[in-house]
């Protein structure tokens, strides 16, 4: 019922606030543009995700979260610039770029869901198999 509850906006949102937290400590590389860049692609998965979700169809709400892993594939390549460049720990890069990873493949995963089954109210879910319908006789 809210954007909030979404388990990829969650995700990206704790993926944004711990980028941000590294960009204050200055401990990124002294680049503006780098550091501009990266908070740029921090925020727009969260945001995408959100804008998305007020939508009117599942296939609009599809597209905003196909922008949201761009984005989120943005980040990471962002943060491996920042690791080999040495502006990074590796403990620290390696749990962000595991959180950009489940931020990637929950909205990924709610993508696929959206074009897949809820667009389609008669499609049953992956799991099932749907009833035969019972076979009318003409004569």
């Amino acid at each position: 019922s809210r954007f909030e509850d979404l388990v990829c906006w969650q995700l990206s949102d704790d993926l944004k606030r711990r980028g941000y937290a590294l960009l204050a400590r200055g401990a990124m590389p002294t680049d503006r543009d780098f550091c501009y860049d990266l908070r740029r692609s921090l925020r727009s998965a969260p945001a995408n995700i959100s804008e998305g979700f007020g939508r009117q169809s599942q296939r609009d709400f599809a597209h905003f979260l196909s922008i949201a892993c761009g984005s989120l594939n943005e980040t990471r390549n962002h943060l491996r610039h920042a690791r080999s460049v040495g502006s990074i720990q590796e403990e620290e890069w390696t749990a962000l770029m595991t959180l950009a990873l489940r931020a990637l493949k929950a909205t990924a995963a709610l993508r696929t869901y959206l074009l897949k089954y809820a667009s389609r109210p008669n499609q049953p879910p992956p799991h099932g198999r749907p009833p035969r319908k019972p076979r009318t006789e003409t004569m």
